[in-house]
């Protein structure tokens, strides 16, 4: 704990990919690619949510699963 909350800390790969946070809401992210627009949504994976990707689907023109 003592070396992440250092001043100046730089996180390691294995830090990076060993860092998880549960999905309990859909989160969104835009992003501008050469002038294309992104619209990336983090939806959870657990039965229980799948519920809330409904309203998200409006629209889609590609959806990209990505399991960690």
């Amino acid at each position: 704990l003592d070396a992440i909350t250092a001043p100046g800390y730089v996180p390691t790969v294995q830090h990076i990919l060993r860092a998880r946070i549960r999905t309990t809401n859909p989160t969104q992210e835009e992003y501008n690619v050469n002038g294309q627009r992104f619209e990336i949504y983090d939806v959870g994976g657990q039965r229980s949510q799948r519920r809330k990707w409904l309203p998200l689907f409006d629209e889609v023109t590609a959806i990209i699963f990505v399991a960690a």
